[in-house]
């Protein structure tokens, strides 16, 4: 009988790499006193610092990060203590824990905790209650700019248009931000270089994801949720474009070979909301230990840059807006069943496991009526669980487990009942 198990990938550990230069860049941008800004949010303005040569802190996947290597706790006590109880946004907390961090803990502590202070802060908000609110406390904590890019909801495409209009707008007034605080025009040429890159990068990034429809799936969610580093830390470089290759050619690779990212793979499962980041490697071996293989996800699959095809470098801010208005966060109810129904049809999957996070409720919200809608759709099973994205205190094991198990149990029956 063939062991069930992870059969991780190599090109994946590219990622962390990748990620300690960043920090490490950041660090000598800060003893060198270079520009340096704090942002939060949907990465829609890395692009626009790059052709700046703007050094930038990303406040979300810097709390998923120190989640992810356990450097969390020491930040969420001083956060706490300074007023943001556990019910707050853990990104929120952990960040601010950092901007809070006394110096001289700071300057003794762990290497990820000696982040330089903000020249300005970047806000891009695609509807959450906490960011705004976030950016502002950055903002006061160092006395600094804020610029906020408030990406609008659309019910409907009748919309659509006018909600581009209104990003794009903004966005022109983010660059006339930038001139301000850096005393120099615009970069146009430079951006539109980035543009070109990112485009080749995240169509490279998504055919790697979109070759998971086979089975056995040569990656999993969690391969992609790390790969999200790429987009976070290295967008508009050249090692962005690298990365995602070298993931490519494994996935390639495997395809060919038929070779799972689950040995033994029996189950095929959607995954929605944001990764259990403290919980990456448990998560992983806990479902390829039931044969499990979680393909595929809202978080991964329908955000973060995943219309690579609206790309175009002679229209920049066009295309940071449309994939912007691309995020699965901006869409009504139907559109979020319409689309996951097609996620899990396209990638053949059996049930789906929500990971009701505790403290982002905009996107645990329609958790429910997603559940219900998809499985009522295409007759597939659904459960969640509770638990969060960076704050591990939430997470209870024989939770997952029970639930996990329920799932798997209803797929086995309506198999046989076929």
């Amino acid at each position: 009988m063939q062991q069930k198990r992870t059969n991780r990938m190599d090109s994946v550990a590219l990622v962390g790499r990748a990620v300690d230069g960043f920090y490490a860049d950041l660090r000598d941008a800060g003893e060198r006193k270079d520009t340096v800004a704090f942002c939060d949010g949907f990465p829609l303005p890395f692009p626009l610092l790059r052709a700046m040569d703007v050094s930038y802190f990303y406040g979300d996947a810097y709390s998923a990060l120190v989640a992810a290597r356990h450097k969390e706790k020491p930040l969420q006590q001083v956060a706490e203590d300074r007023g943001f109880i556990v019910e707050v946004c853990s990104y929120t907390r952990n960040a601010m824990g950092c901007a809070l961090l006394p110096e001289e803990q700071r300057a003794g502590g762990h290497p990820l905790w000696q982040i330089p202070h903000p020249s300005f802060v970047i806000v891009t908000d695609p509807g959450c209650s906490m960011l705004v609110n976030w950016g502002d406390a950055e903002r006061r904590q160092f006395n600094v700019p804020m610029f906020v890019v408030q990406l609008p909801h659309f019910w409907d495409d009748g919309d659509e248009a006018e909600a581009m209009d209104f990003t794009v707008k903004q966005l022109r007034e983010c660059v006339t931000f930038l001139e301000d605080m850096l005393h120099r025009p615009f970069n146009w040429d430079r951006l539109s270089e980035i543009i070109a890159d990112t485009k080749v990068a995240t169509t490279i990034r998504k055919e790697a994801m979109e070759m998971c429809k086979v089975a056995p799936s040569p990656a999993t969610f969690f391969d992609w949720a790390s790969a999200l580093g790429g987009v976070n830390y290295l967008l508009g470089k050249p090692q962005c474009r690298e990365l995602y290759q070298a993931i490519k050619d494994e996935v390639v690779q495997r395809v060919q070979k038929k070779e799972g990212a689950v040995i033994g793979e029996q189950y095929r499962l959607y995954w929605d909301g944001i990764m259990c980041w403290p919980k990456l490697g448990v998560l992983g071996d806990k479902f390829a230990s039931l044969g499990a293989c979680v393909v595929a996800g809202r978080y991964t699959h329908l955000g973060f840059y995943n219309l690579p095809e609206a790309m175009d470098p002679t229209k920049p801010l066009e295309s940071l807006a449309a994939n912007g208005m691309a995020l699965h966060a901006n869409h009504n109810l139907d559109w979020l069943v319409d689309n996951i129904s097609n996620l899990c049809q396209e990638y053949k999957i059996d049930g789906l496991v929500c990971h009701a996070h505790r403290t982002c409720r905009p996107l645990a919200a329609p958790q429910l009526e997603i559940m219900d809608g998809v499985s009522r759709r295409l007759g597939i099973p659904a459960v969640f669980f509770e638990a969060d994205m960076a704050d591990e205190t939430f997470y209870a094991d024989a939770q997952v487990d029970t639930r996990v198990q329920a799932l798997l149990e209803e797929i086995d029956a309506r198999r046989k009942g076929r």
